[in-house]
């Protein structure tokens, strides 16, 4: 026996509490102390909706406009005007071919009985002695072969590309036509990808061919316009 009391308790260590408790302990510190932050400024602060993505913008509103379309006329390619649409003021014969032609008034054509009543442009133009003409609005041709030769010449395909084609009756004694619109290949005399639209039209011995490209440097569209109704006032005889 060494004196001690057997009955009284061993002496216990002290435990330090867990690290949890301490982060527990200051997060409840954090938050008390946002409360009173909170409620000292009364109701002026509204609450902020956060997110952790951009909210995606609103698309502007789609607004139609409506197409204004030309109305198809029966006989001509769909998409296309009446050749009455197109004023034309002015004519000229070509009297080496037999033939007459109205022309939109303003318009030029050369006074060389070479090129006379063969090339039409909106622009004054001059073709110099001895070079070849230059790319006009409107050209008017004389082939001394029969429609179906000029045709199949106008449509070969290691040439042209056919974008549409359709039959119908020109000239003062309604000869039959064809209305043509091709595009270039990379073989053909133009370059790759020029559209040409023609009137082709039969002149029994020979054909007429009024036609119009889109390298020329004026309105595209318009000159097919003015192409039909050209080929509409064909007069054969002069």
């Amino acid at each position: 026996m060494n004196g001690s009391d057997p009955g009284a308790p061993l002496p216990t260590r002290r435990q330090t509490p867990p690290l949890w408790f301490f982060a527990a302990l200051g997060l409840v510190v954090v938050v008390a102390v946002v409360l009173v932050v909170v409620r000292a400024g009364g109701d002026e602060a509204a609450p902020v909706a956060v997110s952790p993505w951009p909210l995606p913008e609103s698309a502007p509103p789609t607004v139609e406009t409506p197409s204004m379309g030309a109305t198809a006329v029966p006989g001509l390619p769909s998409g296309t005007a009446s050749p009455a649409a197109f004023a034309l003021g002015a004519s000229c014969s070509y009297d080496r071919e037999g033939y007459s032609i109205d022309y939109p008034e303003g318009w030029s054509t050369p006074s060389q009985a070479t090129w006379a009543c063969q090339l039409f442009d909106p622009r004054p133009f001059v073709v110099q002695p001895n070079t070849e003409p230059p790319i006009v609005a409107v050209s008017v041709y004389v082939e001394q072969y029969r429609l179906p030769k000029v045709l199949s010449a106008l449509t070969d395909p290691s040439f042209y590309q056919v974008i549409s084609s359709q039959q119908g009756t020109f000239t003062d004694a309604g000869r039959p036509g064809t209305i043509l619109e091709t595009k270039a290949t990379a073989r053909g005399l133009w370059p790759a990808g020029t559209r040409t639209f023609s009137v082709v039209v039969d002149r029994l011995d020979s054909t007429i061919v009024v036609s119009t490209n889109d390298l020329a440097d004026s309105d595209y569209e318009q000159n097919k316009q003015i192409v039909l109704a050209m080929a509409e006032s064909l007069r054969i005889g002069g």
